[in-house]
């Protein structure tokens, strides 16, 4: 079987890591445009999926990712008092990941297999001639915006949902947290959460209810 990807990114990386898995050749292209950058950003995955990934697409070394045991939930109105606690009995919710490591381990793994391939996408009418070459006997497309999302899904709906989010990395003295917490304010909420196994890692997100403005400073 001879297969396409479209879009370069975690989704269309993980898809490739589980097909050449089964000896499938795969081709991902690409638009440079739309490259991977590294980013702050992390994700949550639960304990059911992160054993699934482990298990079939490619295993995770254990100090990339942290196990959140425990979520509080307080308001701004009471920050000393929190007004829900979730907790399974020392069972994980979910483990936070930095997504740039996850990229960067599969993009390692995907390079030296023999089965897969990574061409860059030249021109716009790249997406008119791989439906029309016939060439792949499956092609996935994992793009947010290209010809083909408006060839075939012709409507769309557009939401602004007035905010925007912040996310900060930052140090500090070791300790043992298995408990992420976010806070609900006026402005919107915040979340701090542990990733780094070692303790010595956190990073916090802010999402604003008002999009900030070129004259207007945020204080955190």
């Amino acid at each position: 079987m001879n297969v396409a990807i479209i879009g370069n990114n975690l989704t269309s990386l993980t898809l490739s890591k589980a097909l050449v898995s089964k000896k499938i050749k795969v081709t991902l292209f690409y638009n440079s445009k739309n490259n991977l950058k590294k980013t702050n950003r992390c994700i949550g995955v639960t304990s059911k999926n992160l054993n699934f990934f482990n298990e079939k697409i490619l295993r995770i070394n254990t100090r990339l990712y942290h196990p959140i045991k425990e979520i509080g939930i307080l308001f701004e109105s009471d920050p000393n008092k929190e007004s829900l606690n979730f907790n399974k009995k020392n069972k994980n919710l979910f483990n936070i990941i930095k997504i740039s490591n996850l990229i960067f381990i599969l993009n390692n793994v995907l390079n030296k297999n023999k089965f897969f391939f990574k061409k860059k996408i030249k021109n716009k009418n790249f997406y008119n001639f791989i439906l029309k070459e016939k060439k792949y006997d499956l092609i996935f497309n994992c793009e947010k915006n290209n010809s083909i999302i408006n060839n075939f899904f012709n409507s769309s709906h557009e939401k602004d949902y007035n905010s925007d989010a912040y996310t900060f990395n930052f140090t500090h003295q070791k300790l043992l947290n298995n408990k992420a917490i976010q806070i609900f304010t006026k402005y919107g909420p915040l979340a701090f959460c542990h990733y780094q196994i070692m303790r010595r890692q956190s990073f916090f997100q802010f999402i604003e209810k008002i999009k900030i403005t070129p004259k207007r400073n945020l204080s955190i």
